[in-house]
């Protein structure tokens, strides 16, 4: 298990980390509570086949969207459990250029130390349109490896709430040395 005592400087707290980790507790609470509920309907479905011979016609609803809820669930455990493992460290964040169709993007991060990550985003909602336009967003980084997961902060008036996005890691964390110009 790799060590993760870097990110933060001992006996410092980042402020909204609180929130950062209350946004992804509660999407994967909302995403286990709909894959049990998948999961109980096809287990109704499977059971009536057995019994009955007939399925329970209302049923057969969920079960395409069983795989897809599993599979949500997990996806928001790992980041769950990657963000408390790193912690949250502030960062300043630039979405590259995104367009309408598209489902991923990549994202410039910038430490506070100086230190810099590309991360990929896995899944992009419509305000990520907007947000590709402005630079240096200020963000919550917490994660590692393909388990990122990016909060960029609200910042009234324009925007009132945080987006939380989830990412992996196209690149390592790595800090960039100052050239040295050559002497005359």
């Amino acid at each position: 298990m790799p060590d993760f005592s870097e990110w933060l400087p001992p006996g410092r707290a980042v402020e909204g980390a609180g929130r950062a980790t209350t946004l992804v507790a509660r999407r994967f609470r909302r995403a286990t509570i709909v894959a049990v509920v998948a999961v109980l309907c096809t287990a109704v479905v499977l059971f009536s086949l057995l019994i009955s011979g007939e399925p329970v016609t209302p049923m057969l609803l969920f079960l395409p969207f069983t795989g897809p809820a599993l599979f949500d669930c997990v996806r928001w455990y790992r980041r769950a459990e990657a963000a408390q493992r790193t912690g949250w460290r502030p960062a300043t964040v630039t979405l590259g250029p995104v367009r309408r169709r598209q489902t991923w993007a990549t994202v410039a991060v910038k430490f506070a130390d100086g230190s810099l990550i590309r991360l990929r985003t896995c899944d992009l909602g419509f305000s990520a349109l907007a947000l590709a336009e402005l630079p240096d967003l200020p963000a919550l980084i917490g994660g590692h490896g393909s388990a990122f997961t990016v909060l960029i902060l609200p910042k009234p008036p324009w925007r009132d709430r945080p987006k939380l996005m989830t990412a992996s890691a196209e690149t390592f964390r790595w800090t960039p040395v100052p050239r040295r110009r050559p002497k005359p």
